[in-house]
């Protein structure tokens, strides 16, 4: 029996530069015609009566589950909890600011004399800061309702 990586009809595990199993899988049997799907699934579709076909067999259907697993849907990879909070730091608001607060804190360093511009760099950094915070903390909760939510829906039809 072949594996995953070596058997073109199932198509779905391919792997990557890291040696890792990936579940990339590009869907074009949506344009295939019932002979094309018959061959490639070795199915026993009735190509005159579709819907009258029986399907794959008990043992077959459990031979086909030992080799591929579950019909199910890998879940996207998360992003880390860092991650999120630092991409708040790329929104061009937050950069704006950013900007706005190395220009203070230039003008200060080439005329010590006004304090003022230290002060305003420095309440600049302090707002984006909490701004991203704040928008993370956002961001979160959302994450969390929207898990909460798919959590709710039923595993099977």
């Amino acid at each position: 029996m072949a594996t995953k990586d070596q058997d073109p009809k199932v198509g779905a595990a391919v792997a990557d530069k890291k040696g890792t199993e990936s579940r990339n899988y590009d869907a074009t049997e949506h344009k295939m015609s019932l002979a094309e799907l018959k061959a490639k699934f070795e199915t026993g579709i009735d190509e005159q009566k579709p819907k009258e076909s029986k399907g794959l067999s008990e043992q077959e259907a459990k031979n086909r589950y030992q080799r591929d697993g579950p019909n199910a849907m890998t879940p996207p990879k998360q992003t880390s909890e860092i991650v999120k909070f630092l991409m708040q730091f790329t929104n061009m608001f937050m950069i704006l600011l950013m900007f706005a607060s190395a220009l203070s804190f230039l003008a200060y360093g080439l005329d010590k004399t006004e304090p003022v511009n230290l002060y305003c760099g420095s309440a600049l950094l302090i707002i984006v800061f909490l701004q991203c915070l704040a928008s993370y903390l956002e961001e979160r909760k959302s994450h969390a309702v929207m898990n909460s939510l798919k959590s709710m829906m039923p595993s099977q039809c």
